[in-house]
């Protein structure tokens, strides 16, 4: 870069020009002058849950937040800020659109909202491919739909059963990953189930179970462990069926013989709608992400950060008695998980268009 010689009043105004830029919070793009420590030191980075407080995002989010500072260049703050809505799009339309792109906001919300952008949702304000990710703590989501032991089903045969007994199921809005595995269990297995749309996250989804309003729900079995493993461990909450193609071990510690849902497919078809609507390619849904155009090296500085977390003996130790699960990918594979979701067949991403890409 060719830079003017300047007079020594007007280098004085160039330099406050350019702090102000770097420190400014909505402007549209980073600066990008000075090395990502000078950058980060003294500054304040803000990380966006895109649920309510209490939660399983929130519960890991306030974790990684406590300890991700120290891995950081320059040590700048980190606070958690909640931003609830649509099922997460709100959050995620905010980060890609609104939030500053110099590397102090960084997004965490499900990934499971890529399904609504290959859709064409018009509630889309995003690119999936153009976030920078830093990677996701817990290993790829193995979706269980959760039901008090007291509901008239007791086994997810039963939900199959002509005649047999409903089940109530509270959702969020479409794409979300409470709501459109409830909607492929109903419509493509058959499964006696009433959805009640609308809630605001998850803690209102517990809130309903826990009055009677509902009967059960659909969630990560690794957000349960990590926020409601009593609730398995004393019997009043069970598992019906997991969305994993092999049953989970950690399942199998206190709810035995969980069935997999490819156990009910009749087909390749049913068995692809089931894979890419529940399945390994939707199951990142704790992702951390920069928005796009932040400045290369800021990336990488948050990249590794991340990284470096994920391996720290105190946060792992402080998560392990939180009992939250640390499997961690890193920004690279879930990119490269994203890759498999818009690489969907297009007959599959067409039925499943028609069964769960409708707007609210």
């Amino acid at each position: 870069m060719i830079v003017r010689k300047l007079g020594a009043f007007a280098g004085v105004l160039a330099l406050l020009a350019v702090a102000a830029c770097g420190n400014s919070s909505e402007d549209g793009g980073g600066d990008s002058s000075g090395s990502a420590e000078e950058f980060y030191e003294g500054n304040t980075v803000r990380l966006i849950v895109a649920s309510a407080p209490g939660g399983g995002f929130d519960t890991y989010a306030r974790m990684i937040a406590k300890h991700i500072r120290e891995h950081i260049p320059g040590q700048p703050n980190v606070i958690v800020e909640n931003m609830p809505g649509a099922g997460h799009m709100v959050a995620m339309n905010y980060v890609y659109n609104q939030a500053p792109k110099d590397g102090t906001v960084i997004g965490n919300a499900t990934g499971g909202l890529a399904i609504q952008q290959l859709f064409g949702s018009e509630r889309v304000q995003f690119d999936m491919t153009k976030y920078n990710y830093l990677g996701q703590p817990d290993p790829p989501g193995n979706t269980v739909l959760v039901a008090r032991t007291d509901a008239a089903a007791k086994s997810f045969q039963e939900l199959l059963t002509p005649g047999g007994p409903e089940l109530v199921v509270g959702v969020q809005s479409p794409g979300s990953m409470q709501t459109d595995p409830a909607v492929l269990m109903k419509e493509v297995l058959g499964a006696n189930i009433r959805i009640v749309p609308g809630y605001d996250g998850s803690s209102a989804i517990q809130l309903a179970i826990e009055s009677g309003e509902i009967d059960g729900f659909v969630t990560s079995w690794h957000t349960e462990l990590a926020t409601t493993r009593d609730k398995f461990e004393s019997g009043e909450w069970t598992t019906l069926v997991q969305s994993d193609r092999e049953p989970d071990p950690t399942i199998e510690e206190i709810i035995p013989d969980v069935p997999t849902v490819y156990e009910f497919t009749q087909d390749k078809v049913q068995e692809d709608l089931m894979f890419f609507g529940t399945g390994t390619p939707r199951g990142l849904t704790r992702i951390y992400f920069l928005p796009p155009d932040v400045p290369e090296e800021r990336v990488a500085a948050m990249q590794q950060a991340f990284d470096d977390t994920m391996q720290d003996p105190d946060f792992l130790a402080e998560s392990e008695q939180a009992s939250l699960l640390i499997d961690p990918l890193t920004g690279a594979q879930v990119k490269e998980g994203f890759d498999d979701l818009f690489s969907m067949p297009t007959d599959v991403s067409d039925q499943l268009k028609t069964l769960i890409g409708g707007e609210s």
